[in-house]
């Protein structure tokens, strides 16, 4: 789709400079209350623990609109539940 839409131009008036551009994000994703694979990346907050996978995403930016282009899990390479984000 996006292929076709650049191909048509129907994108051009959100370029920078003459060219595209790419933002890149990561974000949280998928939050839960248990463990429920071994990719989970962990966050704890008091006693509490949320489990959660983080996805980085790949938009073509517009002005006030993006195109996604791509989406990425980002797993947890260890699979002991030491990996945390800081609050």
């Amino acid at each position: 789709m996006i292929h076709r839409l650049v191909r048509m131009k129907a994108l051009d008036h959100g370029r920078l400079f003459g060219r595209f551009l790419v933002v890149v994000d990561a974000t949280g994703q998928l939050h839960f209350r248990q463990r429920h694979c071994p990719h989970c990346l962990e966050q704890k907050q008091g006693e509490q623990t949320r489990y959660f996978h983080q996805v980085l995403e790949a938009k073509l930016s517009r002005r006030g609109a993006g195109h996604l282009l791509e989406t990425e899990f980002i797993e947890n390479a260890d699979p002991r539940p030491t990996s945390r984000i800081a609050n």
